[in-house]
């Protein structure tokens, strides 16, 4: 059991932050409901740029959703829970991916598949085309 309080954020979306079994991989998102492939799980938020990532930025929590565009929730001031999804190393492993809705600007992880609920939420960080 985790000695985690879970936030009213992480309650909302149904997800819990919590450590993960993949070594050296910290913390991780945990799923606490059932989710329906193309469900959304939660929106990815943080600070966005236009042309170049925040030049104070490591780089670790920015996402490049369409060329050129940024979102950055290493200086987000309210918890981006995307940030703790972790890459399982193993594609079948896999049940979410990260989707832009063009008509709201906003960026979503999207289940790819049914999770269960304790399960931890995977995405690919593949080849660092979405990571910069």
């Amino acid at each position: 059991m985790s000695s985690h309080t879970t936030s009213k954020a992480e309650a909302d979306s149904g997800v819990e932050i919590r450590a993960s079994p993949i070594p050296n991989a910290g913390l991780g998102l945990f799923n606490l409901v059932h989710r329906k492939r193309n469900e959304r799980i939660v929106r990815y938020e943080g600070h966005r740029s236009v042309k170049e990532m925040h030049p104070e930025s490591t780089g670790d929590y920015c996402l490049e959703y369409a060329p050129g565009h940024f979102i950055d929730c290493q200086f987000s001031t309210t918890c981006c829970l995307g940030r703790f999804i972790n890459d399982p190393r193993d594609c079948k492993r896999v049940n979410c991916k990260f989707v832009f809705d063009k008509k709201a600007n906003e960026v979503w992880v999207v289940a790819t598949k049914h999770i269960h609920p304790e399960q931890e939420i995977f995405i690919t960080y593949g080849n660092k085309s979405y990571w910069k």
